[in-house]
């Protein structure tokens, strides 16, 4: 699993200048970076330096600033990005969209369509497949025992727009036939900083990221003994690898055949990656909308 520090996306929006656009491996160096959580940091410093090192191309990873921002233009901004396949397939929705719109050419939006896709997702350690799901914390002596505990609870969940930490939640408790009605929502930046607030006592529950989760069971078995799994979400498509459709095509070719061929042992933290297209997330943002009345009442809830 991707193993290192644990914060998960964070909810500002952070400046970043453009880098030029790469088009082939002797321009500039092909950007690559992580809007996922610490944790992936060094699984793509690695994956970088793979791919260097099979293609010949010079990939650096950029985490400068070490921002997590949740801000869609970032995707945008490099070659290689390793996102959260809601905000992933939302931003492609949003520039497709704007392609379709009477002043496309004129907006931003319109501007960034098209420059990247989806093309590929990860098998992470102890998965089978491209998938992963979220775990439902709470204190071992606190009210929650059950979902149901959790849909009339106090939660905490890291932002609003990710899907582990917030809407993988709502549809797990929906799937189980309960009415949603959280006492209070905290929102927390991060996914160890939900698992803290749990065990604090600031909140009742989580739904924390399955990576995320067994890293703290590794590296900070004091946080984790202070609570417990009450449940496990369904699996759900695990956050997918967006390349730039600027890059040359002979140069783009290469990057993604070496991508596919990742095996274990090739990069710490990935047993292998699998191609796949935005088509495996529609059902994440089908959900995520039709969970929009929920996210709005839960806005009224955050304290």
């Amino acid at each position: 699993m991707p193993f290192a520090r644990s914060d998960d996306t964070g909810t500002g929006r952070h400046a970043m200048s453009s880098p030029p656009l790469a088009t082939t491996s002797g321009t500039r160096p092909i950007t690559v970076r992580t809007l996922l959580g610490d944790n992936t940091v060094p699984v793509l410093a690695s994956l970088a330096a793979y791919l260097s090192r099979k293609t010949g191309f010079d990939l650096r990873f950029d985490d400068a600033d070490g921002a997590r921002s949740s801000d869609d233009t970032v995707i945008w901004r490099h070659d290689l990005v390793w996102a959260c396949g809601l905000l992933a397939k939302r931003t492609l929705e949003i520039a497709r969209r704007a392609r379709s719109g009477p002043t496309a050419t004129d907006t931003a939006e319109g501007a960034q369509a098209a420059i990247g896709e989806i093309v590929a997702a990860p098998v992470f350690p102890e998965e089978t497949a491209a998938c992963y799901h979220s775990v439902i914390v709470a204190r071992p002596d606190g009210p929650v025992r059950t979902s149901a505990d959790v849909a009339v609870g106090r939660v905490v969940i890291n932002e609003i727009a990710s899907w582990s930490g917030c809407h993988a939640l709502l549809a797990h408790l929906s799937a189980g036939g309960h009415e949603i009605g959280f006492d209070t929502v905290l929102v927390s930046g991060a996914h160890r900083r939900s698992a803290e607030v749990v065990a604090a006592g600031g909140a009742d529950a989580a739904a924390i990221d399955s990576t995320i989760w067994r890293y703290l069971v590794h590296t900070e078995p004091t946080l984790t003994a202070r609570l417990a799994v009450v449940e496990r979400t369904a699996d759900w498509p695990a956050p997918p690898f967006l390349l730039s459709t600027t890059l040359d095509e002979d140069v783009r070719e290469r990057l993604l055949a070496e991508l596919l061929a990742v095996r274990e042992g090739d990069v710490a933290g990935l047993e292998r990656v699998e191609a796949c297209s935005g088509r495996r997330y529609r059902e994440m943002l089908a959900r995520a909308e039709m969970q929009t009345r929920l996210t709005r009442a839960m806005l009224g809830r955050m304290v």
